[in-house]
């Protein structure tokens, strides 16, 4: 279930990702463009 979103810049990217994963309730965050051929990726805890 989706539990955030939000669009931003790629360089503003690295401490929400920070911050999203230190929240228990997510395990892994998908990240998508706003271009076609959207899905880019998948990012999970170490």
């Amino acid at each position: 279930m989706m539990v955030d979103a939000e669009i931003l810049e790629g360089a503003e990217m690295e401490p929400l990702v920070r911050e999203w994963l230190a929240r228990p309730e997510i395990s892994y965050i998908q990240v998508h463009n706003a271009k076609r051929g959207c899905y880019s990726g998948r990012i999970e805890r170490a």
